[in-house]
């Protein structure tokens, strides 16, 4: 199991989410990642229904612990709440106020091809009071 699936299902079992979502890396988000280094996961509808699916990139692994738990709250509420970005965020924000949900001006990464980093801007983020509450050990 990796960082993501392992953040994941601590996530749920603290939302009292019986049904976890698959965690799927897949090349579509290694594309998007490699055009936006801001891109690390979506979620996906089919046939009219939201997929109990989160597709990421491998990218989202090295993301801070902090930042990947945001990034995959906003796309549990995806899955819960559909797929406008607003209704995402506002799930997460009444489902989990003690998150401290938000977005974070910005933040440096390692740049998708290898070579310098990069600044990403707005990207979502969780305090570090919820990580310890979740149980979270990368914690400062």
């Amino acid at each position: 199991m990796n960082e993501c699936e392992a953040d994941l299902g601590v996530l749920c079992i603290y939302l009292g989410i019986e049904e976890h979502p698959n965690i799927e890396y897949t090349k579509h988000a290694e594309g998007n990642h490699l055009t936006n280094p801001r891109f690390f996961a979506y979620t996906e509808e089919v046939d009219g229904k939201i997929q109990n699916q989160i597709n990421v990139c491998r990218a989202i692994d090295n993301l801070p612990p902090d930042v990947r738990i945001g990034v995959l709250l906003h796309e549990l509420g995806h899955i819960h709440a559909g797929l406008d970005e607003v209704d995402a965020d506002n799930w997460v924000l009444s489902v989990c106020p003690e998150s401290d949900y938000q977005y974070e001006e910005r933040l440096l990464i390692e740049s998708p091809d290898g070579k310098d980093p990069v600044e990403i801007k707005s990207i979502q983020r969780v305090s570090n009071s919820f990580m310890q509450a979740i149980g979270h050990m990368e914690c400062d």
